[in-house]
């Protein structure tokens, strides 16, 4: 046995003779922040648990053929330390400044909120204000819908979940990538590929036709940012994997600690399956049929025909704190 983050020297007994070499040290690059989803009322993701990754970082080999070894995999890097809160934005599964727009019948689950334009900008719901005037209710939403001319305090609240939906933006357009092979992955053209853990930047847009693969545990963060726009293909879906680090009994990668941030729009094709927390600065639409499980937090409107928009919820046992 041997450590990867010990020192290895003679004195060790490494180099004695009659014994085999040791395997060369292992130099790990800084760790990256993770990412959360700091929903209250129903996110609750990404948690820090400050006990950092144990796994070893070693490339991960892939299975040979008989006799004959694997090839190694990419290099697997932990991405710990300050999460991204959504602050009280993380209490909206859509939240934007210009308004949400349904085709019937969409099928939304958690609260949805537009500010600072007023409430007639929900357009497609068939809303019913409630007796009190701070909400509205539909029946696509199961949760309850605010504008920001309904009575207080909802202006105020709203008011508070944009600044913080604008924050959130900001420090994940900050976070530097997790080192130079998450740069401009594929060109942007990332159809087929599986990405583990890490903070990714492109400085493209971010294009995939069909599926691609998020690999890693419940405790991983992803946090893939584009200057440009997101493109998903008809049917195209993103799919968890996992990695096994955390136990075979272990959910695999959980959409509340995935964040998109883009800069441009997102396009999401009919059928498309997406997963995670979208931090746009312009508009979405979810075409036909597209489904997300996760976040809308957009700075300028979200359209949605007939979509399915689901809030994320932490899968598995949270980590230790």
């Amino acid at each position: 046995m041997f450590c990867l983050f010990s020192t290895v020297s003679a004195a060790d007994g490494d180099n004695v003779p009659g014994k085999k070499p040791a395997p060369p040290r292992v130099d790990v690059p800084n760790p990256e922040p993770p990412l959360a989803d700091d929903g209250g009322g129903g996110g609750g993701g990404g948690v820090d648990d400050g006990a950092g990754d144990t796994r070893d970082p070693v490339r991960e080999e892939k299975p040979g053929k008989p006799g004959k070894p694997g090839k190694p995999g990419p290099p697997r890097i932990a991405a710990k330390s300050p999460p991204v809160l959504l602050g009280t934005s993380g209490k909206f599964v859509i939240l934007t400044k210009a308004g949400v727009s349904s085709v019937p019948p969409s099928v939304i689950t958690g609260n949805v909120g537009v500010s600072p334009i007023a409430a007639a900008a929900m357009t497609g719901f068939g809303l019913t204000m409630d007796s009190s005037n701070n909400f509205s209710q539909s029946a696509q939403v199961t949760g309850k819908c605010f504008g920001a001319d309904y009575a207080s305090p909802t202006p105020s609240m709203l008011t508070t979940a944009i600044s913080d939906m604008e924050a959130a933006y900001t420090d994940a357009a900050g976070r530097p990538p997790t080192s130079g092979a998450h740069i401009n992955v594929g060109g942007g053209l990332i159809t087929g590929m599986t990405l583990t853990a890490g903070v990714y930047t492109w400085g493209t847009d971010i294009n995939f036709a069909s599926d691609i693969y998020l690999k890693g545990s419940s405790k991983d963060n992803f946090l893939l940012q584009s200057t440009g726009n997101v493109i998903v293909g008809s049917g195209a879906k993103v799919i968890f994997i996992n990695d096994g680090s955390n136990g075979r009994d272990d959910p695999g990668p959980s959409a509340a600690n995935v964040v998109w941030q883009v800069a441009g729009y997102v396009d999401a094709g009919t059928t498309s399956a997406l997963k995670g927390t979208f931090l746009v600065k312009t508009h979405a639409v979810f075409k036909t049929g597209a489904s997300l499980l996760g976040r809308v937090l957009s700075q300028t409107a979200c359209t949605l025909d007939s979509a399915v928009i689901t809030a994320s919820v932490r899968q598995g046992p949270p980590p230790v704190v």
